[in-house]
């Protein structure tokens, strides 16, 4: 049984290919036919690796280990821990849904008059107040004399700052010349009434009378307007003691001497920063005349030398508003290192920050109503 178990079994080998043909039928063979497997079944492949390299043996790093279908045995990197969380520090009140405002700085009148927040409830956040300034500050340049010319040259000089509009105003019945106490109350007498009668008062934010003096116009004015009010001499000395250490004033003629002495030390007291006043000998309409121009612009050259030599004045000041445009003059003999100060260009920049600031003229003194 065994050799011809052997003898047929290369037989039985060529009878079993026979199975698949066309020619083979059911009833030749109780073998079931050969059924190929589905072409949807996925046979999983085998990664052979590829042959070391010899050659670096021992040198490197082992290879890779071979990739495997196990997705258990797929390594997986280590997990990214979560940042840690953010400490902010407390706040006074809850910062959702709050507009965000800055913050004022507490005083004690504000702490003694905000009452407690309740528990659980937002403090309030007070706001500052805020002040309605005008969206352009008008300054009203008053001439108390009758002359046209200096005015159309202080006009020329003066360059207001920004936000600024100036508008000039002459007497037309004052007198030509303001060269004491007398035509200063008529310049005065003559500019009031007018001013009333043309509102304008109510028309500007700021006036300036330009005139060097204690002008009477000044204080009438203050009287019946809480704007500001202010003159040129009031102006220039101002800007003196915050420009220099020690001024003179350069005026006109002798009269002056004694009255601006006085509304210097009416003003600041006996202050060691004023040093005296020195005259030219000439009126205000001689001053700003063309007839004795080259005599006058010698004699404020010279008054302004004594100044600054014999008096170690560092500010001049220009003590008369017919002066207006001669700052030249006074600055080849002085120096490009003294101040010089014009009480115009003073007064307008004074009166806009003023305006600007939304400071009026107090009503509760000597200027009430």
């Amino acid at each position: 049984m065994k050799r011809k178990f052997a003898a047929t079994e290369g037989k039985d080998r060529v009878d079993t290919s026979q199975e698949h043909s066309p020619a083979s039928t059911q009833g030749e063979s109780t073998r079931p036919p050969s059924v190929s497997p589905p072409s949807f079944v996925v046979h999983t492949p085998i990664a052979i690796p590829p042959p070391p390299n010899t050659s670096s043996i021992g040198t490197g790093p082992p290879p890779p280990p071979p990739p495997t279908s196990d997705p258990a045995a797929i390594p997986r990197p280590p997990p990214i821990p979560p940042p840690p969380p953010q400490i902010l520090p407390p706040q006074p009140f809850p910062l959702i849904g709050l507009p965000i405002q800055p913050i004022p700085r507490v005083t004690a009148s504000l702490m003694s008059e905000s009452p407690a927040p309740s528990p659980g409830t937002a403090a309030p956040v007070p706001r500052p107040p805020q002040t309605q300034l005008p969206p352009f500050r008008r300054i009203l340049v008053i001439n108390p004399n009758r002359s046209v010319e200096m005015t159309n040259s202080i006009r020329e000089m003066v360059r207001p700052p920004p936000g600024t509009m100036v508008q000039y105003y002459t007497s037309a019945d004052g007198p030509s010349s303001i060269d004491g106490v007398r035509t200063s109350v008529q310049s005065t007498m003559a500019a009031l009434h007018p001013l009333i009668a043309g509102n304008a008062l109510s028309g500007h934010d700021g006036f300036l009378v330009a005139c060097y003096s204690a002008h009477p116009l000044i204080e009438c004015l203050r009287e019946m307007t809480s704007k500001p009010v202010m003159g040129i001499f009031q102006a220039s000395i101002f800007w003196a003691l915050s420009l220099g250490g020690r001024f003179g004033i350069v005026t006109t003629n002798q009269r002056w001497d004694y009255i601006l002495t006085k509304s210097v030390h009416d003003l600041i007291g006996s202050n060691p920063a004023f040093a005296r006043v020195v005259c030219t000998g000439y009126t205000a309409a001689e001053v700003h005349g063309a007839s004795n121009r080259n005599q006058v612009q010698r004699a404020m050259a010279e008054a302004a030398q004594k100044l600054v030599k014999e008096d170690q004045c560092d500010a001049i000041i220009l003590g008369c508003a017919g002066m207006t445009g001669l700052e030249q003059t006074i600055r080849e003999v002085v120096g490009k290192h003294v101040t010089i100060i014009d009480g115009v260009v003073a007064g307008v920049h004074m009166l806009a920050g003023i305006i600007h600031a939304g400071q009026r003229t107090s009503q509760a003194g000597v200027y009430g109503l």
